[in-house]
């Protein structure tokens, strides 16, 4: 049996409604993207450097220590973008207010 019942909301509820369903479809699709992008990409030492802000002193150091993955062949090191990524997650501290 049908539920007949009439709910009246208020302008701003059905904002609030409308707003949050878009904010948690935007984040959904944007981590997806996110995945896709950096799943298989692989950064030179400069598109590092430019992405993070990070020295060329630091990076060398970071690789050193196992910190980030990398990958060489003979003189040729590239950085899979997931794990750039993953580290800067892992190591992001959260700021509560």
């Amino acid at each position: 049996m049908p539920n007949n019942k009439l709910t009246i909301i208020s302008e701003d509820d059905l904002n609030m409604i409308i707003q949050t369903a878009i904010e948690k479809a935007l984040l959904k699709s944007i981590n997806s993207l996110e995945d896709k992008l950096i799943k298989h990409s692989y950064l030179t030492k400069a598109e590092v450097l430019e992405l993070t802000g990070w020295s060329n002193k630091t990076i060398q150091k970071l690789r050193d220590h196992k910190q980030i993955p990398f990958t060489k062949h003979g003189r040729k090191i590239l950085y899979p973008a997931k794990g750039i990524y993953d580290f800067l997650k892992l190591n992001t501290v959260e700021v509560t207010i």
